[in-house]
């Protein structure tokens, strides 16, 4: 018995394409939720200004968002402050929330296509039929 032990090679660490996934997915999300929280912060700074509100107020109101002459008539925006100011203060966490969601998503399927792809044990040089006995008779 210990002669099989010993001629056996050891196997890999099963649990290295975990670490791995785990290790990706980790850095995945940093780089997301650093980008969200840096995008939020520039988009409060730009949007929370009086010039920016001043502007939006004279979009609002310009003509674009009154004209009568167009079959369809378009209702002007409501809204008294800018939309990306809104979304950025105000819905926050859903927006953090989905991209965090969706970007895990997306890494799993792409982790497990790639995991599939390079655990395959195909011989690409060998593209020659099964053989096959024929019956001569």
């Amino acid at each position: 018995m210990s002669e099989r032990r010993e001629s056996q090679k050891p196997s890999p660490p099963r649990h290295r394409g975990l670490w791995r996934f785990l290790f990706g997915w980790t850095g995945m999300l940093v780089i997301v939720v650093g980008g969200m929280f840096m995008a939020r912060e520039k988009t409060l700074a730009t949007m929370s200004t009086p010039e920016a509100q001043a502007e939006w107020d004279a979009w609002r109101k310009s003509e674009v968002n009154q004209r009568d002459d167009l079959p369809v008539k378009r209702r002007p925006p409501k809204s008294p402050e800018p939309p990306a100011l809104v979304l950025m203060r105000d819905h926050f966490p859903v927006l953090l929330g989905a991209a965090v969601v969706f970007c895990s998503l997306l890494y799993a399927a792409l982790a497990f296509a790639v995991s599939g792809a390079l655990r395959t044990n195909v011989d690409l040089g060998k593209n020659e039929p099964p053989e096959t006995s024929r019956n001569s008779g």
